[in-house]
């Protein structure tokens, strides 16, 4: 900062003993503290509050970068306040070699600046020397924000960086890989450091009880599955073919039962006259949705549904895959269908239902069921586990690495 030529030297006193001198500036009648060199910096502790300008700001709307701003906010209540700035003074000026750099007004970090004297600082600059091959810049003396800031470029080509996320190009196996795929495509994935998606301890353990959920529930069906699976591999789509017709179907047997209550109402029942009327003129091709409204079929002396003639055609071929998936399998060859035969079906259905409800592990359904059984078989929970262990032993090179990118915007 400028230095007013006015200034004075003074003098802190604390415990009788002469603490650190700070040189001032007169500005606007005011006397203000400048800053003049690291030790400065590394002893703001010393200086008293009443002599700060300002004793907190907002992280973001200065000058300075927010994630610089975001960084020296350590307790990430979005103002940075006295405290913080000693903390990071301190810091930053114990892990140079001269903390009077710092008023040089530098954009780069020299790497021979760093103090590798002490263990920090020696794992400062083995971080940034890793940073820079990490890059391609191996050989390149001073380090910039640019660079340290480009982590996606950092760990693009490792492995393992250390943050508890891997990705399939963290596996060696051929199995793992693909695991690790599939985990991803059914439930989601985490930013690796290096930019892909990946997976870690959460998503995998949350993966393997949705399979061991997933392959209970299918258990259930196999031991129970004449009561659950009464028509077999087709009750999935024998019990959409008894939905599709099932509203129909009720009509025409209530009309029955209206009819057999008072005859009168029979022939009322089945002339639908008026709805005739109304479509004859029309191209009956393009009039299926009105045709359909009409009964899906015309009430006879039996008062049994017929199944195969007399059907309304817009009913005809719903009705034909009821009768071949449902009707024949249960009963038989049939020309008909009675009340009582109607009303049995929706039992039939009841055990495979409430099984559907009751379904867990829905996630990883697409897999299908096979290689659900096969994943857990093979027991590869301990082996995805033993990669992420292997990426967490980075944990604390790859946050040195993160430190480095500190350490160079605080000296920018």
């Amino acid at each position: 900062m400028a230095i007013n030529p006015t200034k004075r030297i003074t003098r802190i006193i604390k415990n009788g003993e002469p603490e650190h001198i700070w040189q001032f500036s007169r500005v606007g009648g005011v006397n203000r503290v400048n800053i003049v060199s690291g030790e400065d910096i590394a002893l703001l502790d010393t200086l008293d509050q009443k002599l700060w300008t300002a004793l907190s700001c907002p992280v973001s709307g200065l000058e300075i970068d927010d994630r610089t701003l975001d960084l020296i906010d350590s307790d990430d209540d979005g103002r940075i306040r006295v405290p913080e700035i000693i903390q990071a003074g301190k810091w930053i000026t114990s892990v140079l070699k001269n903390p009077d750099e710092l008023l040089e007004d530098r954009s780069k970090l020299p790497l021979d600046s760093i103090d590798d004297s002490t263990e920090e600082g020696k794992e400062l600059l083995a971080s940034a020397l890793q940073i820079m091959k990490n890059l391609g810049k191996e050989g390149q003396t001073e380090i910039s924000v640019e660079e340290t800031s480009d982590i996606k470029g950092i760990f693009a080509n490792t492995k393992f960086n250390g943050d508890g996320i891997i990705t399939a190009d963290s596996a060696d196996d051929a199995a793992l890989k693909t695991l690790i795929e599939n985990i991803i495509i059914c439930l989601g994935s985490k930013d690796d450091r290096n930019g892909k998606p990946g997976i870690d301890t959460e998503l995998i353990e949350n993966f393997f009880q949705k399979c061991e959920d997933y392959n209970t529930w299918q258990m259930v069906a196999k031991i129970n599955q004449a009561e659950i699976l009464p028509f077999g591999d087709n009750t999935a789509i024998a019990l959409e073919a008894f939905k599709v017709v099932h509203d129909k179907i009720d009509d025409y047997f209530l009309r029955c039962r209206l009819a057999e209550y008072d005859p009168a109402s029979a022939d009322v029942l089945n002339a639908q006259l008026a709805q005739y009327e109304a479509i004859s003129p029309k191209n009956l091709a393009q009039s299926l949705s009105e045709i359909a409204a009409l009964p899906v079929a015309k009430m006879n002396n039996t008062k049994n549904l017929p199944l195969s003639e007399g059907i309304n055609p817009a009913w005809g071929e719903a009705m034909t895959i009821f009768n071949e998936l449902v009707v024949k399998v249960l009963f038989g060859q049939k020309n008909e269908l009675t009340l009582v035969e109607w009303q049995s079906l929706p039992q039939k259905f009841a055990a495979y239902e409430q099984w559907l409800a009751d379904k867990k592990g829905a996630e990883v359904e697409q897999l299908g069921a096979e290689t659900i059984a096969d994943i857990l078989l093979k027991n590869l929970k301990e082996a995805l586990l033993n990669v992420v262990a292997e990426d967490m032993k980075l944990e604390t090179e790859a946050n040195n690495i993160i430190k480095v990118d500190q350490l160079v915007r605080y000296y920018r």
